[in-house]
């Protein structure tokens, strides 16, 4: 968020997060998901942000979360992706 945005609207909007979907897969964070949110927050400082992941795993919907915190130290699981 730019700070003409954060002064328009005297800092009571702030970035929060954003979501996608992984349509054949599971609701899982990717690598590329994981260093997205690590660039993401490194621009523009934030107490935390949040990543929701849409997943659809044999059929199944599923929904997952990263927090800009758990993207420093997150490790994927093995398995299936």
């Amino acid at each position: 968020m730019t700070a003409e945005k954060r002064a328009r609207t005297r800092r009571a909007t702030s970035f929060v997060g954003m979501w996608h979907t992984h349509p054949e897969g599971r609701a899982l964070p990717s690598p590329r998901d994981v260093t997205s949110m690590s660039r993401l927050v490194s621009l523009d400082p934030l107490p935390e942000a949040l990543m929701l992941i849409h997943g659809d795993r044999d059929r199944e919907a599923e929904l997952g979360a990263l927090t800009s915190s758990d993207a420093k130290s997150f490790q994927r699981p093995s398995g299936r992706s």
